[in-house]
């Protein structure tokens, strides 16, 4: 951990940079509900919880919760959880590695894989279009350090999205 005045002027810089970058994606006004599934959450200790674990989050998981939890890592973790035919026949599967590296911070790496598979089509009329399936990922990149007395996170969601043809 980096100790005087170069701590709080990268912590500053660190988060103005985080606070502008925020500002600028929630500028367009109207907002777009796409990919909710990346509402739905991971880790049973969490979604036990209900999903009340932002501030408490300590794990891999934070990839998810608060990328700034990830700062509370300060070994290898490894967060996973699987579901096959749930409700609706959909999916929901997340895995996560989370690394602390001393001194420097801690990067965290999850996917997250939604969908829903052997779903009937039918057309306009009612007209059997035949089976499909559907399949979202994200691909989530994080860090997260720790500035006495603030803890930073940042990171990157790469979304992509297969649907029948």
């Amino acid at each position: 951990m980096i100790r005087g005045k170069e701590t709080w002027i990268i912590g500053l810089i660190s988060a103005v940079f985080l606070l502008v970058l925020s500002i600028s994606v929630f500028a367009e006004g109207d907002t777009i509900d796409g990919a909710p599934y990346l509402r739905e959450g991971a880790g049973a200790k969490f979604m036990a919880m209900g999903g009340a674990s932002t501030a408490v989050v300590d794990d891999a998981t934070a990839t998810v919760w608060n990328v700034a939890g990830l700062s509370k890592v300060d070994c290898t973790s490894v967060a996973s959880m699987y579901t096959a035919k749930d409700q609706l026949d959909r999916r929901y599967n997340f895995l996560a590695l989370a690394q602390g590296m001393k001194g420097i911070g801690t990067f965290g790496l999850a996917w997250i894989n939604a969908g829903v598979v052997d779903i009937a089509g039918y057309d306009a009329n009612g007209a059997s279009t035949g089976m499909f399936n559907s399949s979202d990922n994200a691909f989530l990149l994080s860090y997260g350090t720790f500035f006495d007395p603030v803890r930073l996170g940042g990171g990157v969601k790469i979304l992509t999205q297969k649907n029948p043809s």
